[in-house]
């Protein structure tokens, strides 16, 4: 089922700087896209986009079948804190928390009831359940980013979009990191979008696989793929 739709959507900086010219993408449950491109070709501009993180200058953007264009902001984080997920570069946990109280954080800001069970879940996936108690700064590259991913996961998005999902990690850990992004795709279900500069991550990822370059969604020649 297609959650998010990106129809014809133009994203223009400015006056001239044209970064999106009227793209087509679907993020669909239980389905994998990834994007490639070089740095500054658009691909953190097109992830905004899908996560409703900024609006588009010309096109439509489809949530669940609605046009989105007349959401107000309250309507928007509603939407991303109950269907999306988001993966960074950087993993953005709290310093001054926890391990367990980064990855319970978006349990608690959406509120109602809820249980430690998906987290300790997710925690025993990522061998991190005897870290719990500890700070990031106490954690590896690998081990951050792999609470970074628990946090994102822990309220059960339909659609997880991962910007540079590896940039602060080395080749190996890289690999590791998409192996359980992968694994955790195929157990739960969830859309996934990948926007990288790496090959080697598209032919890992898989799914529909296209390029950006000039402003434009193109699909990949297999000699492009890995």
């Amino acid at each position: 089922m297609t959650i998010v739709r990106l129809d014809e959507v133009t994203k223009v900086y400015g006056r001239s700087q044209r970064v999106l010219d009227a793209v087509t993408l679907d993020a669909a449950e239980g389905r994998r896209a990834v994007v490639l491109g070089t740095p500054g070709s658009g691909k953190t501009t097109l992830i905004k986009l899908m996560g409703l993180l900024m609006s588009p200058t010309e096109g439509t953007i489809m949530v669940d079948g609605q046009d989105v264009r007349e959401w107000r902001e309250p309507r928007r984080a509603r939407c991303r804190g109950s269907l999306f997920g988001f993966v960074f570069a950087r993993h953005y946990l709290m310093p001054e928390l926890s391990v367990r109280e980064n990855v319970l954080l978006p349990l608690r800001m959406v509120g109602g009831r809820w249980t430690d069970q998906p987290m300790a879940d997710l925690l025993a996936a990522f061998e991190l359940t005897e870290k719990a108690h500890l700070r990031p700064a106490a954690l590896s590259r690998l081990e951050r980013q792999r609470a970074a991913l628990a946090r994102t996961l822990v309220h059960g998005p339909k659609i997880v979009f991962a910007d540079e999902p590896c940039g602060g990690l080395g080749d190996a850990d890289s690999e590791v990191f998409l192996a359980d992004l992968l694994a955790l795709q195929k157990q739960h279900g969830f859309g996934l979008v990948v926007a990288t500069s790496e090959r080697s991550a598209v032919a890992q990822v898989g799914g529909n696989r296209v390029r950006l370059t000039d402003g434009l969604l193109v699909p990949l020649e297999s000699r492009d793929r890995g």
